[in-house]
């Protein structure tokens, strides 16, 4: 097996080799899923591990694409690289009343992510990890929950090594919901905007996030 040393590091230059959180913004389906191919393929294809926490029509969408790409999912997660997990049920294993849980999540996640490693024979590889709940949560109109969400995976990346990728529709930020999206953005190491060919916005960079968010 090659190892993610040879492939994640390319995709996300810049960022540390063992970690990087990164949202990618999206107006439609088709366009998330064709960036979150170009993502998850590579990975898979170098014989190292993904794990995908998404609604059913993005884990069924994002599958065709990757097969269009030649990838051998049946393979892969018989092998235990590929891992699909709906994002409504493990949301719900480590929330209480709708906030997540800091103990339930770190078990949950940090358990898949170190039988993915494993699966790629190789412990100390990081995984590319695509999670839609924060999605879930802040359609639900629960920004704190969202936001909190997005801490509890920055602070499993100091004991896991991933990279990963959220998503959210434009559509559900509404106009009274700009501080709830800088500090989203602010959660993150790289905003990706709208459409796959944009260029990547450092989450550190709130202004122009900011610009992002009346655009």
């Amino acid at each position: 097996m090659s190892g993610l040393g040879s492939v994640l590091p390319k995709l996300f230059a810049g960022d540390d080799e063992q970690h990087s959180h990164t949202v990618q913004l999206y107006a439609e389906d088709g366009s998330l899923v064709g960036a979150l191919g170009r993502f998850v393929a590579p990975v898979l294809n170098a014989g190292e591990s993904a794990i995908i926490v998404a609604t059913p029509e993005h884990r069924v969408a994002l599958a065709r694409n990757l097969a269009t790409q030649g990838v051998d999912i049946t393979t892969a997660t018989r092998q235990g690289r590929y891992i699909a997990l709906d994002a409504a049920d493990t949301l719900s294993l480590f929330t209480l009343e709708g906030w997540p849980e800091p103990a339930g999540f770190a078990h949950c996640l940090g358990e898949a992510l170190t039988r993915a490693r494993g699966a790629a024979g190789n412990p100390r590889s990081p995984v590319a990890v695509f999670g839609e709940m924060v999605a879930l949560l802040w359609a639900e109109g629960k920004y704190e929950a969202a936001l909190q969400l997005e801490k509890l995976w920055n602070e499993l990346s100091r004991t896991q090594s991933f990279h990963l990728r959220c998503a959210y529709s434009v559509g559900a930020f509404g106009t009274e919901q700009e501080a709830p999206f800088l500090k989203m953005c602010g959660e993150h190491t790289r905003v990706l905007p709208i459409g796959t060919a944009a260029p990547e916005i450092n989450g550190e960079e709130l202004s122009r996030a900011g610009a992002l968010w009346h655009q």
